[in-house]
């Protein structure tokens, strides 16, 4: 097996009864109805001795207790190091909560859910592996231009407001996995945006499942599609009303949808370029991120007598003293496809930027995935950190970390790309 295999199938994870939706602090209650279905979609790639398990899911994220279960589970039963199993979610923001490690406004975890999303996990991966076929890898990219970057300062003060100065990564990369005959077996779609079009309080993928649903569709022959969602921490829908932010309903997710749609449609019906000879490796980073400090009993004692989110966060510091480290590391799992083509996964909301640089470094050749193996938080630039604002001070809040981090937490990341850049390809 000296080429490329693989095997993909595609399977419903849609809660069978109410739960609370994860993403938006202020949706209370649980689900009321679902608007469109949700899926994970797994993938076996084997060439070589060498196998990779990707499952992309319509999830905010995966929980770390989850992620680190599931990928036992997944590398003992078919015998692939942990490392080689990867756990993406789309991060739409209109689905079940995974963990229960975050604060309460994101949204509760429901145990029955976890449980068979668990076992669907599992079935998939057995049905992708029973099903390798050899495929050859065509790549292209276009332009879809639904985000817009949601950090504006004014005043000296950075607000959520659409910035179209701001950091923004409109492009669109198609990766298809094409059968002998010349049919597309799967498709894989990366973009960089948030999945937070509406905030109905209804079950949905948001764009990203729903125009992979319309690929697939379209495509026919069984091909499944996987959204791979980039380091989209900054930015979001482009759906403005005199200067402000909107939110939408399903029919702006559909017209979302629709554009990536579209996008892609015009990348498939342009040549693709051979992605060349399959190089298929895996490998593992871990930067150590450091906080900027580590609040004391006092501080967290005043606040825990504070409403509201303060409130809750400072209750779980003081319940979980572990919570109270200096650092976290933010973990990096490199997957080369080729000797041109990978990607380098985040368990964070990274922000734009750094796949901006990724991308620079690389010289394209890597691509950034968020949302991958756990969940850590946000990671901001020094800029940002600097500003202020939600991404690097107030959902410290709602992830109940223990300070914004450290302004050199970007320089270690940057430096960790580029060891990874001169180590992929080697």
């Amino acid at each position: 097996m000296t080429g490329l295999w693989l095997g993909a199938t595609k399977v419903d994870i849609t809660p069978r009864t109410p739960v609370p939706l994860a993403g938006f602090a202020h949706r209370t209650g649980v689900s009321e109805g679902v608007a469109h279905p949700l899926y994970l979609r797994a993938f076996v790639l084997a060439q070589g001795g060498v196998r990779v398990v990707w499952i992309t899911a319509d999830l905010i994220w995966w929980g770390p207790e989850l992620a680190g279960r599931l990928r036992r589970r997944i590398s003992d039963g078919w015998s692939i190091p942990q490392a080689h199993v990867l756990l993406h979610a789309t991060h739409n923001h209109s689905g079940p909560q995974t963990t229960a490690r975050f604060t309460a406004p994101l949204g509760r975890p429901d145990e029955e859910y976890i449980r068979q999303l668990e076992a669907a996990a599992a079935e998939a991966v057995a049905a992708a592996s029973g099903h390798l076929e050899p495929v050859s890898l065509a790549v292209g990219t276009g332009v879809w231009g639904a985000g817009v970057n949601r950090r504006r300062v004014i005043d000296g003060v950075s607000r959520m407001a659409p910035n179209p100065e701001g950091p923004n990564d409109p492009r669109v990369t198609v990766l298809s996995f094409v059968r002998p005959n010349g049919r597309p077996k799967a498709l894989w779609v990366h973009a960089t945006c948030h999945p937070t079009t509406t905030d109905d309080n209804r079950v949905s993928p948001d764009f990203p499942g729903v125009a992979m649903d319309a690929l697939e569709a379209l495509l026919g022959g069984g091909t499944v599609a996987g959204f791979l969602q980039g380091f989209c921490g900054d930015v979001r829908p482009n759906l403005t009303r005199n200067g402000e932010f909107i939110r939408g309903t399903q029919a702006d997710v559909e017209h979302v949808a629709g554009q990536l749609v579209d996008a892609v449609g015009e990348v498939l019906h342009t040549p693709l370029r051979d992605a060349g000879a399959p190089l298929l490796k895996v490998t593992e980073w871990d930067v150590p991120l450091r906080y900027a400090r580590v609040p004391g009993e006092d501080e967290l004692g005043q606040a825990a007598s504070c409403p509201g989110i303060r409130g809750e966060w400072a209750k779980r510091l003081m319940a979980e003293r572990e919570r109270r480290c200096t650092s976290v590391p933010l973990h990096l799992t490199t997957v080369r496809l080729t000797g041109g083509i990978g990607f380098v996964a985040a368990d964070a909301e990274m922000v734009c930027d750094y796949g901006l640089n990724l991308r620079r470094i690389s010289q394209g050749r890597l691509l950034p995935v968020g949302y991958t193996n756990g969940m850590i938080g946000y990671v901001p630039t020094a800029g940002q950190i600097r500003e202020g604002g939600y991404e690097p001070y107030e959902s410290c809040f709602y992830f109940a970390l223990p300070s914004p981090f450290d302004e050199r937490i970007e320089a270690a990341i940057l430096d960790a790309f580029h060891h990874i850049e001169k180590g992929c390809w080697s």
